[in-house]
């Protein structure tokens, strides 16, 4: 990737932005089209930008779509850290009632989620990068139902 950098090789503010812009950009497209429509011509439609700076910063659609899982994979892990971190932990019922309350006030991201399943059994990728977040997420579930029972919340 060619992208504008700093000098320190991190990317310029206005790198930064352009792939902020793509990114929703991107979400966007997939949850109006679905990510199997979705062009990256249409990505570029969207954000305003041209499609040589698009294709810079993504050259292919599982390149955007791999950031968009990222930022799925940060907030759900995010929501499930802060109740690791809780004391006591929280009870079963008010994990399960909070973890939803979370997915469903998800919106258009919590939107792509069963496309990119649909798009993760026909493309070896994008099912590595939903495999490793699934792996992730379910490790930090591992950790509290650990908890739950050490604090006798849980049967053992």
């Amino acid at each position: 990737m060619n992208t504008k950098t700093n000098g320190g090789g991190a990317l310029s503010e206005d790198a930064q932005r352009d792939r902020q812009l793509i990114v929703q950009a991107a979400i966007d497209c997939f949850v109006r089209k679905g990510i199997f429509e979705t062009s990256m011509e249409d990505i570029a439609q969207k954000s305003g930008l041209s499609s040589e700076v698009v294709l810079e910063h993504f050259p292919r659609k599982n390149d955007v779509l791999r950031v968009v899982g990222a930022g799925n994979k940060a907030a759900a892990g995010g929501m499930l850290a802060q109740l690791l971190q809780e004391t006591p932990v929280a009870t079963p019922d008010e994990m399960l009632g909070r973890s939803a309350t979370f997915f469903s006030a998800g919106g258009d991201m919590m939107r792509i989620v069963p496309q990119a399943w649909g798009v993760a059994l026909c493309d070896d990728e994008i099912n590595g990068v939903i495999r490793d977040v699934l792996t992730d997420l379910q490790d930090q579930w591992i950790q509290l139902s650990g908890r739950m029972v050490a604090e006798g919340r849980l049967p053992d």
